[in-house]
């Protein structure tokens, strides 16, 4: 470990603040940004900068006070990001660029800010948090789905380009976990009658699935893991049985078989 030094992108709730309070129990320098922290994640010990990924300057001023507080980063996780149920007709076109804007165009900020560290030391990792909908989407979350399908290219440019630097490239495909906040999840307040029904089926499942889904603590655990081997892998999905399967499934199936079944099981 050495007291690498580690930078995590949304830190204050859900997987991120998980992962920096599991990093920083190890012995990990955790620098964690965010727009907002509250007392008792405060009292969760890692050092924490305030932080927009969607704004320049706030990025840049995390960076400059990251520098200060630690130095230079051995991993950076991107764990910001925000999800916004919509159907596709009905997603304003500012609203698609909000997702992008933080899931994705986030990740890029950060991720262009910490490699010119790295490089120098000829040493890092970045490990970016996509999800199971990076690998296919689910109803009435095409915008978090596009978001999260771009980390995936992103990323796998980014593992060919820094793969002779000596700097690993990893994508995190979550499954559903507790212990996200509902207020990083918008819902469609104004849709036309013939979406309503199943949108609210979609919605219910949702919750369901996150109010019941593994225990994040459980994921920050195995990130921590992944930090510390000498060859980790580029996809790692972390996630239920079940969802580990409809993965299996949706690269043997007919696409149109496939996506029956996705929707079939959201209630479509």
């Amino acid at each position: 470990m050495e007291n690498k030094v580690i930078w995590i992108t949304g830190a204050s709730s859900g997987l991120g603040y998980y992962c920096a309070k599991e990093l920083h129990s190890r012995g990990y320098k955790v620098v964690g940004g965010a727009r907002s922290f509250s007392a008792e994640k405060h009292e969760a010990g890692f050092s924490t900068i305030y932080l927009d990924v969607s704004d320049e300057k706030s990025c840049d001023d995390f960076v400059s006070g990251a520098l200060k507080i630690y130095g230079k980063p051995y991993a950076l996780l991107n764990a910001a990001g925000v999800l916004h149920l919509s159907p596709g007709e009905c997603i304003a076109t500012s609203d698609v660029f909000k997702v992008m804007d933080v899931n994705f165009l986030g990740m890029h900020r950060m991720t262009k800010r910490a490699l010119p560290y790295m490089r120098k030391k000829s040493t890092g990792h970045i490990i970016n948090f996509s999800s199971i909908n990076g690998l296919f989407a689910s109803p009435y979350q095409g915008a978090y789905s596009a978001a999260k399908h771009a980390i995936e290219g992103f990323s796998e440019a980014l593992y060919m380009e820094l793969s002779p630097h000596n700097i690993h490239v990893t994508l995190i495909e979550a499954g559903d976990h507790r212990g996200g906040k509902a207020v990083y999840r918008l819902t469609e307040q104004n849709l036309p009658e013939c979406y309503k029904n199943s949108y609210k089926r979609v919605v219910d499942k949702i919750n369901h699935d996150e109010a019941s889904g593994s225990d994040p603590a459980v994921l920050a655990k195995k990130v921590a893991r992944l930090i510390e081997r000498k060859n980790p892998p580029f996809r790692y999905i972390i996630a239920m049985p079940s969802q580990r399967l409809s993965v299996v499934l949706q690269k043997i199936l007919p696409a149109k078989f496939f996506l029956n079944i996705i929707s079939k099981y959201y209630g479509v």
